[in-house]
């Protein structure tokens, strides 16, 4: 109902409920009306760790960057509300968030690399490039020992691919000049 009637205040009151599903109700639905005053509350859930990953990937659907420093410290953590805040940091599109993104990236044997990936190329900064490179290159040298090996591979490579892809279509042609 709340909702319906587009009552930001009634759903920020309801972000404090005791009943987490009510919390998690109002925290969606606030990402779904996109408000502003929406962001402070949100970026608070991120302490929480029941909402923690729901408040970081709300913050992404937003897009406010307001969300990127506080967003920043979760994204340097592997897995759950981490990668949740890669994406997040990735839809915002801020290049504050580049150096973070970079230092995940660098991790190739993080089953999450073409998440990475796809979020530096949504930022489109190309400092982004020539990391994203190397790691291509590095990864087009191993030989996988299995076929799921092999398949992952391939999925890094291509999302590797497609994020330099991304950037050199938003920076010009200068960025790709050395292509992989």
């Amino acid at each position: 109902m709340l909702h319906e009637r587009g009552d930001t205040a009634g759903l920020l009151k309801a972000l404090g409920h005791r009943n987490q599903d009510t919390r998690l109700r109002a925290l969606w639905f606030l990402a779904d009306l996109r408000h502003p005053d929406a962001v402070q509350p949100l970026i608070g859930l991120l302490g929480d760790p029941a909402l923690t990953e729901q408040a970081a990937r709300a913050l992404g659907h937003i897009g406010d960057p307001r969300a990127v420093e506080p967003l920043m410290p979760l994204a340097q953590q592997t897995r759950g509300a981490g990668d949740t805040a890669v994406i997040a940091l990735g839809n915002i599109g801020d290049l504050r968030a580049t150096d973070v993104l970079l230092k995940r990236l660098a991790n190739p044997a993080d089953l999450t690399l073409d998440t990475v990936a796809g979020a530096l190329g949504r930022l489109g900064d190309p400092r982004a490039v020539e990391p994203m490179r190397a790691i291509l290159s590095r990864l087009r040298v191993t030989t996988p020992e299995n076929d799921v090996g092999r398949r992952l591979q391939a999925l890094f490579c291509k999302s590797i691919e497609d994020a330099i892809d991304e950037i050199v279509r938003a920076n010009g042609p200068r960025v790709g000049d050395d292509p992989s």
